[in-house]
């Protein structure tokens, strides 16, 4: 094992009992009237405003005592904000769309950046040399999560369904560790859990995209009850979100440099994944025509009792959105 895979190693162990570390935005003065506390469920680097923002005092500017916890997937995340664990959450769309189907108190604020960065991994020597050997073998995947959508979509793509497969519901740094060790077969996961993978098990590891090209998009959530008891909280901290959209624009390797300190990764990590995602705070229409898609598959697939796709926009709070960046909200509505 490499120096680097040894160091992703140490820090994807971390994500396994969920929470990484927090990020405590530092205060001038007590906290009081002033400075709101929020808390913030976050998922490694598909938002890194939040870190930046914590970082770099941009909330604390707001009037906003955050604390920044990370989490090691979107269900993990909104889990915590349904469970009143946190104030707002990171998340993938998916996520958003089989909760939504359960729980009609969740609530989007904005989209906080998109990516290409699921894989689909399995092993030459468990008998997988193209996509139609997955056939009958144990493939690892976190239900609930955008990777399951992936798992579907590259399945289709090469002729087979999930009824072909075996699904092991695992957390992502499960899936990595299981496929090091042989317990699973093949399993789909997101970056980091691909590249460290990666580093490790070496030339007997296949690795393909499982997006087909479709980009991943990670969304800010909070609940309908949080927005009706404390609206005003909620606009500033899509406000605190939008002014560290503009420190990245404008201080690109300090805002790198920030990632790699807040998640413990190493810097060639984030250097690699960084052209990966488009970090951009926006509502734009083809996330709604994402999450409808979504939904369909959901539905036709049974992963939900629901027969009706839902009408997002009733779920999409745009006051946020508007008073912070009202150029990037593209939907009609």
């Amino acid at each position: 094992m490499t120096a680097l895979a040894v160091a992703l190693v140490v820090a994807v162990a971390g994500f396994a009992v969920l929470q990484l570390r927090s990020l405590r935005t530092p205060t001038a003065k007590p906290v009081g009237d002033a400075h709101e506390r929020i808390r913030v469920a976050n998922v490694n680097e598909y938002s890194i405003f939040n870190f930046i923002a914590s970082e770099k005092g941009i909330f604390l500017k707001h009037g906003l005592d955050a604390e920044v916890i990370n989490y090691d997937a979107g269900r993990s995340s909104v889990g915590a904000l349904l469970s009143g664990q946190a104030d707002f959450a990171v998340a993938g769309d998916f996520v958003g769309v089989t909760n939504i189907f359960d729980n009609s108190d969740l609530r989007m604020l904005a989209v906080a950046s998109n990516q290409d960065v699921f894989r689909m991994l399995a092993l030459k020597d468990h008998g997988i040399a193209v996509p139609a050997d997955l056939r009958g073998k144990r493939v690892g995947v976190t239900r609930r999560n955008a990777s399951e959508y992936y798992l579907g979509q590259f399945l289709t793509a090469n002729g087979l369904t999930l009824d072909e497969i075996i699904v092991i519901d695992l957390p992502p740094a499960d899936i990595a560790a299981q496929l090091r060790s042989g317990d699973l077969d093949a399993g789909v996961v997101f970056e980091p859990h691909a590249y460290e993978a990666a580093g490790d098990i070496g030339a007997n590891l296949l690795n393909w995209s499982a997006q087909s090209q479709q980009r991943a998009q990670a969304v800010v959530f909070t609940t309908r009850q949080f927005l009706a008891d404390r609206p005003d909280v909620a606009v500033r901290y899509v406000q605190a979100l939008a002014e560290a959209e503009s420190f990245l624009r404008q201080n690109d390797r300090e805002s790198r440099e920030i990632t790699a300190e807040a998640l413990r990764y190493p810097q060639p990590y984030v250097d690699y994944i960084w052209d990966k995602i488009d970090f951009e705070l926006s509502f734009k229409q083809d996330i709604l025509l994402t999450l409808e898609s979504q939904a369909r598959w959901i539905i036709a697939n049974g992963l939900t009792a629901a027969t009706q796709v839902p009408n997002f926009l009733d779920f999409m709070w745009f006051e946020g959105l508007a008073a912070a960046k009202p150029e990037s909200i593209t939907i009609i509505h």
